[in-house]
């Protein structure tokens, strides 16, 4: 099970680091993108969504998600993992349960294929408040990736930035859902609010009797 986690030390830095456990081999790669980059985000064979062009210059492992996709063409690479010059760190883990928004075909063009945020984010933001304001009037559209052998994009994702500020990214049961990450944790499915709750089963994991405890900035009782 992959596992994203960030830490911060006694002086407040923030240390992000992950599991990568995805089944199987994929093409995976390290891959460093400059600032000046165009994108155009692909949403059919036929149809692109928004273009965009970096300003941040970030480093990230990527893999490409079709398999007449070109590795030596930036255009097809997909980042998984990745931290830009700013700080700010993105992470996609696992997410079988992925139920993207309908969007209708006269939108197609201000769209952004979700396995695209990766590049949109760490290309264009510094701050985990940037990438949730950006979201907010954002279209996502979860397109099917053949690499991962399903008809939607089967992932979710974190951000962190260095002031320990993170959020979680999913779009399940047809909704965008953005939640703040008290916790600077992030697994793969169910959903992160059905994680968040259940931690209330482990409210007693201390060598100390007691009737509630922390995670992070989360107090559960």
């Amino acid at each position: 099970m992959c596992t994203s986690l960030s830490i911060l030390d006694a002086l407040g830095s923030t240390y992000v680091g992950r599991t990568m456990e995805f089944a199987g081999a994929l093409p995976w790669q390290l891959s460093y993108f400059p600032k000046g980059l165009k994108f155009t985000s692909a949403i059919t064979n036929k149809e692109n969504g928004i273009s965009y062009q970096t300003s941040q210059g970030f480093i990230s492992i990527t893999l490409t998600t079709d398999a007449s996709a070109n590795q030596s063409n930036y255009q097809d690479l997909k980042v998984i993992q990745g931290l830009n010059e700013a700080g700010l760190n993105f992470g996609a883990n696992s997410f079988p349960l992925t139920q993207g928004l309908t969007i209708e075909e006269d939108k197609i063009l201000t769209s952004l294929a979700f396995i695209d945020i990766g590049t949109w984010a760490l290309g264009q933001f510094k701050t985990v408040a940037e990438v949730k304001a950006a979201l907010s009037h954002q279209l996502i559209y979860c397109t099917p990736l053949a690499t991962l052998q399903s008809n939607t994009t089967p992932l979710h994702c974190v951000f962190y930035d260095p002031t320990g500020a993170s959020i979680v990214v999913e779009y399940f049961q047809g909704k965008q859902c953005i939640y703040d990450n008290p916790v600077g944790v992030m697994t793969n499915a169910p959903e992160f609010a059905w994680h968040l709750t259940n931690l209330n089963n482990y409210t007693n994991l201390s060598n100390i009797d007691c009737n509630q405890t922390s995670f992070g900035t989360l107090c559960q009782v």
